[in-house]
């Protein structure tokens, strides 16, 4: 967290910048503090009437609040572009309305075979369950 503060501080962060690092990085906190709240009670740092899970579940939606602004430019950020994705979307060609229907196609009828694939594979151990009885 030391590390994280110095980091966020250096001048080449811009206001807006930090202050988004700053509430993902308190959202991290308050999630992992929400989901270890077991071990606070047992551990005694917190008491059950101290009412620290609606003060987390609070912040938490407060922060997710504060950060859906800036939602899709931290999902760019994350996300791998199209092209590497083999996305529509990222093809140079400018047909993206027949790839988009051909891919969905394909995967329309791989998805039609795997589920033909399943339905056999359920009747076999049906089959085989029913052998065995």
């Amino acid at each position: 967290m030391l590390y994280f503060n110095r980091c966020v501080q250096d001048p080449k962060w811009k206001i807006n910048e930090r202050e988004v690092l700053t509430k993902l990085c308190s959202l991290f906190g308050a999630i992992t503090l929400e989901k270890r709240l077991g071990d606070l009670y047992s551990g005694g740092y917190a008491s059950p009437n101290s009412n620290i899970d609606n003060f987390l579940r609070e912040g938490i939606i407060m922060l997710c609040r504060d950060l859906v602004d800036n939602a899709v430019a931290l999902v760019d950020v994350l996300a791998p572009p199209d092209f590497i994705l083999n996305s529509a979307l990222g093809m140079s060609d400018g047909k993206v309305c027949s790839l988009s229907l051909s891919l969905s196609l394909s995967l329309s009828f791989s998805l039609l075979l795997l589920n033909i694939l399943y339905i056999k594979l359920f009747t076999c151990i049906i089959i085989i369950h029913f052998q065995y009885m």
